[in-house]
């Protein structure tokens, strides 16, 4: 629990007009417990007067990334399913997640778990586990299923199924590998299952950034929705992930070294951009 030292705090009040959650009270000189320690306090205070004061890591330095190279990043950044023999360390592995902490949230409920899977012959399981059950997913769309499918998913996403279908169970013939493509780890985030909240979007948010973090340290990446798709419909292979019963797979991510080297950077479609002036 975050408290301000009197003998510091000078009355300003900055950190009471940033606080997203109004939990501060300078003049009654309290911090009420719906704070969702976002820290904004500590981070704007010159006084140093909210503690525990050891949570700075040091004076807020100005971007060393300029607009350019930040867009030169978001270029060079590709999906990797051409994987090298040679792994990431424990270490550098550990050290990505760890440096990823400081990644925005969206209710800064900080809910993440990270299980990481290196073994080979895990991951051959669960790459032939969930193939079959997708698989097995697209089998059970029949007359019977496809009027209630049609009411979750729409009519559009109802006619693209079928090729959806064909190109999966082409692709799994022809490749096996079409899941973890001999990924040497793959990083599975989940988090408990809760009402309120909002877990899937902060999953969301991390692997996007872990995806540009990586381009900067030369590793590899490729989102997988395959695995979280297989995940939630299969207990056993959320059980061979050693996930708590009570967590739910909201995103996974295959890292390594990547196989391939990518020459040419490659437009994508602008997007729709509208505005509300008036």
């Amino acid at each position: 629990m975050l408290t301000i030292n009197k003998q510091k705090c000078t009355q300003c009040k900055q950190c009471e007009s940033l606080c997203p959650t109004l939990s501060i009270d300078v003049q009654k000189n309290r911090i009420l417990e719906n704070c969702i320690n976002c820290f904004h306090c500590i981070s704007i205070c010159k006084e140093q007067a909210i503690e525990p004061n050891e949570l700075i890591l040091g004076k807020q330095a100005s971007s060393v990334i300029s607009p350019k190279e930040y867009k030169t990043l978001l270029l060079n950044r590709r999906t990797h399913r051409n994987f090298s023999d040679k792994a990431l360390s424990q270490e550098q592995i550990t050290a990505f997640i760890t440096d990823l902490r400081h990644s925005p949230t969206a209710s800064n409920s900080r809910s993440l778990e990270f299980t990481v899977i290196t073994n080979k012959e895990v991951i051959q399981h669960i790459n032939n586990l969930s193939i079959n059950t997708i698989k097995k997913a697209f089998k059970s769309i029949n007359g019977i299923s496809t009027p209630v499918l049609q009411l979750l998913i729409g009519k559009k996403a109802m006619h693209a199924l079928p090729n959806s279908k064909r190109n999966f169970l082409n692709k799994a013939e022809k490749k096996q590998q079409m899941i973890t493509y001999n990924a040497p780890a793959i990083i599975i985030v989940h988090a408990p299952k809760v009402k309120t909240g909002m877990p899937i979007h902060d999953a969301s948010i991390w692997t996007g950034m872990a995806c540009l973090y990586a381009e900067t340290l030369s590793y590899a990446t490729c989102i997988n929705g395959y695995l979280v798709n297989a995940a939630q419909r299969n207990k056993e292979l959320k059980q061979m992930m050693k996930i708590p019963v009570n967590n739910e797979v909201l995103s996974a991510l295959l890292i390594g070294y990547s196989n391939t080297n990518f020459i040419h950077n490659v437009n994508r479609s602008i997007p729709n951009i509208s505005y509300i002036n008036n």
